[in-house]
């Protein structure tokens, strides 16, 4: 793991994580708590722009010079997000037997709460823009993107880490994993598939979380 790679996970935390802790803790008033938030987001989108400045252009390049690659990844993203949904499905069903399905919906519940609970714009910034572009320098370009192509067991390692620290993240306790373990396979798939392009990437997240929180528009809307 390089410097830059350092700074932009250390920034995610202190930023993402503990900065809105502290807030919440000092118990900040909700629309001083959104504000600050959105400042200290902002500001690491600003900082991962400037560290990772070259990789986004080199990689933006690369799938607009190829003929059709565009359309491939779009065709790519559309099966991948299928099968990923499928496997969760799947995973559900398989250990529906042996824990309680409704503690798998809490970290569901929870993002309804915040989309029920903030103004839209916020969430959509939140999840359809700040999401797929520092999640995915964070969890896939600072952890894998440093390592050498020759170095296959250090990439393989790194991936690992990668696919476990994302699932993690985003899982309230053990069973969530069978819901976000899929969608973090196929993030990791889709950045293997174009060669380690962290455009190809924030694609696929972009569209599945655009998606996501259309759902949650219409869903809210309509009750």
């Amino acid at each position: 793991m390089n410097k830059k790679s350092v700074l932009m996970i250390s920034s995610y935390l202190l930023l993402y994580i503990v900065f809105p802790a502290i807030l919440y803790t000092l118990k900040v008033s909700n629309p001083m708590l959104l504000a600050l938030t959105f400042v200290a987001n902002v500001l690491l989108i600003i900082l991962a722009s400037f560290l990772y400045k070259e990789t986004l252009q080199k990689d933006w390049l690369l799938l607009k010079e190829q003929e059709g690659s565009w359309g491939k990844l779009f065709k790519d993203i559309t099966i991948v997000f299928i099968l990923s949904k499928a496997l969760s499905v799947i995973g559900i069903m398989l250990v529906s037997n042996f824990i309680n399905i409704e503690d798998l919906a809490q970290n569901q519940q929870m993002l309804n709460d915040f989309f029920q609970n903030n103004p839209f714009l916020f969430s959509a910034f939140l999840m359809v823009i700040f999401a797929p572009f520092i999640e995915e320098l964070v969890f896939r370009e600072a952890i894998i993107g440093p390592v050498h192509q020759d170095k296959r067991n250090k990439l393989i390692l790194n991936t690992i880490i990668s696919i476990v620290l994302f699932t993690a993240a985003h899982s309230l306790m053990l069973a969530d994993a069978i819901i976000y373990l899929p969608i973090t396979l196929s993030l990791t798939y889709i950045y293997w598939k174009y060669d380690r392009n962290i455009i190809a990437s924030m694609a696929f997240h972009f569209i599945n979380n655009g998606l996501a929180i259309l759902m949650m528009y219409i869903q809210f809307k309509l009750l």
